[in-house]
C-alpha cells in the first residue's frame, strides 16, 4: 500500500517542480497520491504549472496548513508528508522507505516514522531506532491524529516528535537513509528571529521538561531531546501492584457475561436508572484511586479520559466496549507471559503486547480479548464516558487516613442512590 504524499508549498512554483516533483517522478511515487498543498487560489493560479498533480487550496502560515491537512486527512491515515525543497533520499530508495515505514506503523507500536536529518553517509547505519529521537519536518511518514497539533513554527517537528512519542512510547528512526535539502536559516538576530527562536525554544522546554532541554549550538538556542525518556516501565507500576495486592478487587459481577477475574472501574460509571457519577471504588478505595489519579497524570495526558478499569487477573472474552467514547489508553503490567490483547477486526486484527507497552484505540469499535497467560496480570484502561457535569475529583490523606471528595463533599460508606446531581 502506497499512502497519500502531502506537501506543504508556498511561493514556491517554479522550485517545487525541479526539486522535490522532479525527485518524486524519478523515485517513481504514482502521481495520483501527490497532492500539493497551496495557501489561497491566488497561489493556486500561480501553480498552474503543476496541474498535473493534485492542488488544494489551504491556509497561509506552515502551523496552520500542517493542521489543515490533518483535518483533510480520514483519522488514523497513515500518510508521507515531504517539503517543497526536498531534492532527493540517500541512503535507500523512497518508495522502499515508504513501504517499510507504512509496515512498522500497521504495528502501532509508534504512529510516526522519519530518516536522519542530514545526507551525511558517514552518519547512515542499518538499524532503526525507536526511542525519543528527532523527526525532521522535511520528510516523515505519520499515522494521521487530528488531536495532535503543533504551537510554534520554529519548534514544530520537535514539538511532533515529542507528541508522537509521548502517545506511543516511541518514535522510529531509520538510521541508513537522510533527507537532501537545504534547510533554511537565518544569521543573526535580524527581525528580532533570534529572539523569536530564543521564546520558542524556551516555551518548548517548558511545556515538555521532561522530554528535552535546551542548549546553546552556535550561539544559538537549541532543542535536545532527551533519548531517554521512556514509556511506563514496571516501577512506576510497583506502589499500585503492592495496594492491589494488600487487598484484591471485588469480581464485578456486571463484566461477568464478557470475562472472568476481578475487575472494577474508578472515576466516572453508569449506574442502572439513575445519572452518571463516582464509582463507589473512589471512596471504598481512595488510596489506589489516588494512585491511578497520579499515574494517568504523568502518562495518559494525550487523550480525554473520566474513568479507569483496573483489572486483576481478568480473562476477557471478545466484546466491544459500547460505552466508551473515542480513544481508550490500554497497559499491562506485572509478572506474566502471554496475555495478549488480539483484536478481531479492523487494521488491528491480530495479538498485541500490551505488556508495560500502551495501547491506544477505539476499544468500542475494535473487538477485543485477552489471551492466555501465566503468571499475576494486571491491566488498567483509561477512557471517557458521557456524563452531566460533575465536581472534580480529589483523594486527600486526612488524620492519617485516605479519603475521597466529590469537589467539596467528602464521600463515606454507601453510596447515595437519591443524589439528584
Amino acid at each position: 500500500m502506497i499512502p497519500r504524499l502531502c506537501i506543504p508549498s508556498y511561493n514556491r512554483p517554479a522550485d517545487i517542480l525541479i526539486k522535490t516533483l522532479d525527485f518524486l517522478r524519478r523515485a517513481e511515487y504514482p502521481r495520483d497520491k501527490i497532492h500539493i498543498f497551496v495557501a489561497s487560489e491566488e497561489e493556486r493560479i500561480r501553480y498552474e504549472g503543476c496541474s498535473a498533480y493534485n492542488i488544494v487550496v489551504g491556509v497561509p502560515g506552515l502551523v496552520a496548513q500542517r493542521k489543515f491537512i490533518s483535518d483533510w486527512l480520514e483519522e488514523d491515515e497513515i500518510y508521507v508528508s515531504l517539503d517543497d525543497d526536498v531534492t532527493g533520499i540517500k541512503g535507500k530508495p523512497l518508495l522502499q522507505i515508504v513501504q517499510d515505514a507504512v509496515t512498522l506503523l500497521e504495528t502501532r507500536r509508534a504512529g510516526l516514522f522519519g530518516i536522519m536529518p542530514k545526507d551525511d553517509a558517514r552518519c547512515f547505519k542499518e538499524d532503526t531506532t525507536s526511542h525519543l529521537s528527532f523527526i525532521v519536518g522535511a520528510f516523515f511518514i505519520c499515522r494521521n491524529h487530528k488531536s495532535i497539533v503543533m504551537g510554534l513554527s520554529e519548534t514544530e517537528d520537535y514539538e511532533r516528535s515529542i507528541l508522537y512519542f509521548k502517545r506511543y512510547g516511541a518514535v522510529f528512526r531509520y538510521r541508513g537513509a537522510g533527507v537532501q535539502t537545504k534547510y533554511l536559516g537565518t544569521s543573526g538576530g535580524s527581525d528580532g528571529v533570534l529572539e523569536r527562536k530564543r521564546a520558542a525554544v524556551e516555551a518548548l522546554v517548558a511545556k515538555y521538561p521532561e522530554f528535552c532541554s535546551v542548549r546553546n549550538k552556535d550561539g544559538q538556542p537549541d532543542i535536545l531531546l532527551n533519548w531517554r525518556a521512556k514509556c511506563p516501565t514496571e516501577a512506576d507500576f510497583k506502589d499500585i501492584i503492592a495496594e492491589m495486592r494488600r487487598r484484591r478487587l471485588y469480581v464485578n459481577r456486571y463484566r461477568k457475561i464478557v470475562g472472568e477475574g476481578r475487575s472494577q472501574t474508578f472515576g466516572v460509571v453508569s449506574r442502572r436508572c439513575l445519572p452518571q457519577d463516582y464509582s463507589r471504588q473512589c471512596w471504598t478505595r481512595p488510596y489506589l484511586y489516588k494512585l491511578l489519579l497520579d499515574f494517568g497524570k504523568k502518562f495518559v495526558s494525550h487523550i480525554p479520559w473520566t474513568s479507569i478499569t483496573v483489572n486483576d487477573n481478568y480473562k476477557a472474552s471478545p466484546h466491544y466496549d459500547t460505552g466508551n467514547i473515542g480513544e481508550s489508553y490500554l497497559i499491562g503490567f506485572g509478572d506474566y507471559t502471554g496475555g495478549s490483547l488480539r483484536c478481531h477486526n479492523t487494521d488491528l486484527s491480530g495479538c498485541h503486547d500490551v505488556k508495560y507497552k500502551p495501547l491506544l484505540t477505539d476499544f468500542s469499535k475494535v473487538l477485543h480479548s485477552v489471551e492466555d497467560w501465566e503468571g499475576e496480570r494486571f491491566s488498567l484502561v483509561f477512557y471517557t464516558i458521557t456524563h452531566p457535569p460533575l465536581p472534580p475529583p480529589s483523594v486527600r490523606q486526612e488524620g492519617g487516613k485516605w479519603v475521597f471528595y466529590r469537589g467539596d463533599e467528602l464521600c463515606t460508606g454507601l453510596p447515595h442512590p437519591l443524589r439528584k446531581n
